[in-house]
């Protein structure tokens, strides 16, 4: 079974990766991460992201 995984290109930071916190963001290099939409929407999670600083210049839900 497929699942929504949101691909983020992320903004310059001095992090490596993102900062820790309750979501699950796996670094792919290259300036990108991606989250799995297990059971929250991709503006929701963009929504906590954004409010811990993360920097983010575009999303895009894929199924993998």
């Amino acid at each position: 079974m497929p699942r929504r995984i949101l691909v983020l290109d992320l903004g310059p930071s001095p992090y490596p990766v993102p900062p820790p916190h309750p979501l699950l963001v796996l670094p792919l290099g290259r300036g990108q991460a991606a989250v799995a939409l297990d059971e929250a929407s991709p503006e929701e999670v963009l929504a906590e992201l954004l409010s811990r600083g993360i920097a983010i210049r575009a999303s895009r839900v894929i199924l993998a």
